[in-house]
C-alpha cells in the first residue's frame, strides 16, 4: 500500500498564531558515564561508516569501477582476522544499529537538561501556548511526567495518537 503524509501549514491550523520563534537549546550531559557512553557510540558509528565505505569501495574495485580501497587501520588489541570484512556482518546493518543505539542513548541523556530548561521556562511566568517537538519517546515521556507532576495542562500528540483523537486535540489547542 502507498503511504501519504499530510503536512499542515500554520495558517491552516491556527490563523492567529504569532510568528514562530525557533530556539535551539544546547543541553549539557551532566553524567560522566553517559558522556563516555555517547563518545563510545560515536566511535562505533564512525567505525561502522568506515567499514561500510570500504565495503562499497571494495565492491566497486572488484567490478573494475575504482581503485583498490585503502586498508583499514588496525586497532589496539585487534588481530588480522578481525580486520577483514566479515560476510556474516553487513556493514550497513552495523552502522544502522550503532546509529539507533546512539539515538536512544542521546535521547535519554537529554531528559534532565530539558526538564531543567522547561522548569525555568514555567517559573519565568511566561504566558501563552508553547509547542514542543521531540523525536525521542523517552524525552516526550519525561516531559509528560514532569508536566503532570507540576499540575500543568498539556497536550501530547505522538505516533500512537489515533487520527480522530488528533483532530480533537488540535481543536482543543487552538481554543
Amino acid at each position: 500500500t502507498d503511504t501519504i503524509m499530510i503536512r499542515r501549514l500554520k495558517r491552516n491550523i491556527l490563523r492567529n498564531l504569532p510568528q514562530k520563534v525557533r530556539k535551539i537549546v544546547p543541553v549539557e550531559v551532566d553524567d560522566d558515564k553517559t558522556r563516555e557512553d555517547l563518545h563510545d557510540l560515536l566511535v562505533e558509528v564512525r567505525t561502522a561508516e568506515e567499514r561500510a565505505l570500504r565495503k562499497k569501495q571494495q565492491k566497486m574495485y572488484m567490478q573494475g569501477r575504482g581503485p583498490p580501497p585503502p586498508p583499514l587501520p588496525m586497532q589496539f588489541g585487534q588481530n588480522d582476522d578481525e580486520n577483514k570484512d566479515d560476510d556474516d556482518v553487513d556493514a550497513t546493518q552495523a552502522r544502522a544499529s550503532a546509529l539507533m543505539k546512539l539515538f536512544v542513548k542521546s535521547g535519554n541523556a537529554k531528559v534532565p537538561a530539558i526538564l531543567r530548561h522547561l522548569h525555568e521556562f514555567l517559573q519565568s511566568g511566561s504566558s501563552g501556548k508553547v509547542l514542543i517537538f521531540g523525536h525521542h519517546k523517552t524525552v516526550l515521556a519525561g516531559l509528560s511526567d514532569y508536566l503532570e507532576g507540576q499540575g500543568q495542562d498539556y497536550i501530547r500528540i505522538d505516533g500512537r495518537t489515533p487520527s480522530a483523537e488528533r483532530a480533537t486535540l488540535i481543536t482543543r489547542f487552538q481554543q
